[in-house]
C-alpha cells in the first residue's frame, strides 16, 4: 500500500474494503471500523515491525481475520479490542519469522564459509584423513574439559563467551583450559613423532 502513517487519516484509508451491495449490518460495521481504525492500527503495527509496508500487511490481515470471524465474536462492542490484539499477535508472528529467517541466513553463510574451495586429490584426502585420526588420538589424551574447550573453539569456531555459556564455566576457566590444552596437545604430538 505504501501510505505514510505520519500523515494517516488525511487521505483516508486505502480502498481495499468496500461496503457490500447486500448491505448487511456486520459488513457495514467492518467497513466503518476500517475507515476509522485503519491508520491508528497501522501506526501501532509500525512501532512493532518497524516498516510501513509490513505494518499495513499486518493490519489488513487483522481485518481479514475479523471479516472471517465476525459471526463468532461474543461481544461486538469489543471489535476494536479484537483488532488491536490481532495486530499485536500478527506483528509478533512476523517478527518471529524474521528472526528465524535471519538465523537461517547466518547459518547458510557460515556453512558457505566452511565449504572447501576445491576438492582435494586422493592422496591429499588420505593424508588429511590420517592427520585427523592422529589429532583425534592426541585429543583423547587430554583431559575431558581441555578437549571440549579445544573442539568448541577450533571445530565450531565459538568465542570464549559462547564456550563459557555452553560448558557453564567462567571465561577465565575457558582461557585456562584452552591454554593448557593446546600446550598439552603440542607435547602429545611432539612425543608421537
Amino acid at each position: 500500500m505504501g501510505g505514510d502513517p505520519r500523515t494517516a487519516g488525511r487521505d483516508g484509508p486505502p480502498r481495499t474494503l468496500t461496503a457490500p451491495a447486500s448491505g448487511t449490518a456486520g459488513r457495514a460495521e467492518i467497513v466503518s471500523l476500517f475507515q476509522s481504525q485503519y491508520w491508528p492500527l497501522v501506526r501501532l503495527a509500525v512501532l512493532l515491525v518497524d516498516d510501513v509496508e509490513s505494518a499495513e500487511d499486518v493490519v489488513q490481515e487483522a481485518y481479514l481475520n475479523l471479516y472471517r470471524r465476525q459471526h463468532t465474536l461474543r461481544d461486538p462492542t469489543k471489535t476494536v479490542d479484537y483488532l488491536r490484539s490481532s495486530v499485536l499477535n500478527l506483528a509478533r508472528s512476523q517478527l518471529r519469522r524474521r528472526i528465524a529467517a535471519r538465523r537461517r541466513q547466518r547459518e547458510l553463510e557460515r556453512l558457505e564459509l566452511r565449504k572447501p574451495e576445491r576438492v582435494p586429490s586422493a592422496e591429499q584426502a588420505t593424508l588429511l584423513d590420517l592427520r585427523q585420526r592422529e589429532l583425534a588420538v592426541a585429543l583423547r589424551k587430554l583431559s575431558a574439559r581441555q578437549r571440549e574447550v579445544i573442539v568448541l573453539r577450533y571445530y565450531l569456531d565459538l568465542t570464549d563467551g559462547e564456550i563459557a555459556r555452553t560448558l557453564d564455566l567462567s571465561i577465565g576457566s575457558v582461557k585456562q583450559h584452552l591454554f593448557r590444552g593446546i600446550r598439552a596437545l603440542r607435547r602429545v604430538v611432539e612425543e608421537d613423532r
